[in-house]
């Protein structure tokens, strides 16, 4: 699911910007990390949390793959 890639290094980012992450993994870090979810992406045109939206680019991938569609849906990265 390389095309969320984006959206999951954006939010580590700002998580190790934000507290002081070191080689332990805290309560604090899972809870962050458990957001990843829920994150807001835009794809065809509307906001959707971020596993709704694999759940598309994965439906349409099997819908190219049975030849119902000729385009993957992928979330756009703003």
């Amino acid at each position: 699911m390389e095309p969320y890639r984006p959206f999951v290094d954006d939010l580590v980012i700002n998580v190790m910007s934000r507290m002081d992450v070191n080689e332990e993994l805290t309560t604090d870090l899972k809870r962050e990390m458990l957001s990843i979810p829920v994150i807001d992406v835009r794809i065809n045109g509307k906001r959707s949390p971020l596993m709704v939206a694999a759940g598309q680019t994965t439906a349409s991938l099997a819908k190219c793959f049975n030849g119902e569609l000729r385009k993957i849906s992928y979330p756009e990265f703003v």
